[in-house]
């Protein structure tokens, strides 16, 4: 990316710092880009949800694998079942770096809630958000309460998303998991763990480092799609570790995951928008993606 064209457009500092830095780093960190009114509106609606909805639902979920000590993992799209939540993406000044980033408003695709620290490995968000054309996504990390190493930092790999894909190489990986037409298959965890290896070892073979993030309640992170990134072990079990993903694109842009994004031949056939898709309108005037599900640690989906 070259930082030449975003120069002389006037934008507060702060934007123009976020965007070289992610240019640069592939994450950039927005400080106090939410107020803690908005995030405890939020976390107290999820507590009140909590109790009177999703512990009576939960009952078969898998201590360790869904949640430890009573706090859950990951709740997906929150924001379509608490308005709260709605409001931590309309309301967060972090976007003003995407939208200027995608030349145009960013919208709120999908969402992840953590009440606790993910631990997980770290990888990039590229082979299940796939764009045409490519990129036209970020990543834009909420700290719901203080986050450090003890609670399961947010960790990144600066410099990793400049580590390019090459397309013959993604198309051997398609063909380890495939149907019996040769397309890759769209939810292989094979797939996903060979690519996600291989771009780790060669970001280490480059002399690249694992690097966690410290950051208050209110700060927010974005990255580039092809930022590796992961969850930090967590060394306090006993603490929980709020925070919330909002995965944002352009309006009306399509989002393809692995069978699209290991067969690097038809990228061009890919359709870029779809006018179909729907969206509303939240009460701050953003528009968020309206796919009518939400879930409790992906597993039990309930209308929003």
């Amino acid at each position: 990316m070259n930082s030449s064209w975003y120069s002389g457009y006037g934008e507060e500092k702060f934007v123009l710092d976020g965007i070289s830095s992610i240019i640069q780093n592939g994450y950039c960190v927005i400080p106090g880009s939410v107020c803690e009114e908005l995030v405890d509106a939020a976390t107290n609606a999820y507590e009140r949800l909590k109790q009177s909805e999703i512990v009576p639902k939960t009952s078969q979920l898998t201590e360790g694998e869904d949640y430890v000590d009573g706090k859950f993992r990951r709740m997906v799209n929150m924001h379509l079942r608490l308005p709260e939540f709605s409001d931590l993406f309309s309301s967060n000044k972090a976007l003003s770096v995407v939208d200027r980033l995608f030349d145009e408003p960013a919208t709120l695709y999908t969402s992840l809630f953590f009440e606790i620290g993910s631990a997980q490995n770290c990888h990039r968000d590229t082979p299940y958000f796939w764009t045409n054309p490519g990129y036209s996504y970020f990543g834009v990390w909420l700290a719901l309460e203080d986050v450090n190493e003890d609670n399961g930092a947010l960790v990144v790999i600066p410099g990793s998303h400049k580590v390019m894909d090459d397309p013959k190489f993604l198309e051997e990986v398609g063909k380890i998991d495939c149907d019996a037409d040769g397309v890759p298959k769209a939810h292989s965890p094979m797939l996903w763990n060979t690519y996600q290896s291989a771009v780790h070892k060669r970001c280490m073979e480059l002399g690249l480092k694992e690097t966690p993030i410290s950051v208050k309640k209110g700060d927010t992170i974005i990255w580039h799609p092809q930022l590796m990134h992961g969850g930090y072990k967590i060394a306090n079990t006993t603490r929980s570790r709020k925070s919330f993903v909002m995965h944002v694109t352009p309006k009306h842009m399509n989002v393809f995951v692995q069978d699209k994004f290991f067969s690097p031949s038809t990228y061009a056939q890919l359709p870029p928008k779809n006018p179909e898709l729907s969206y509303i309108t939240n009460r701050n005037g953003r528009e968020v993606r309206n796919d009518g599900l939400w879930a409790i640690c992906q597993k039990i989906y309930l209308p929003a």
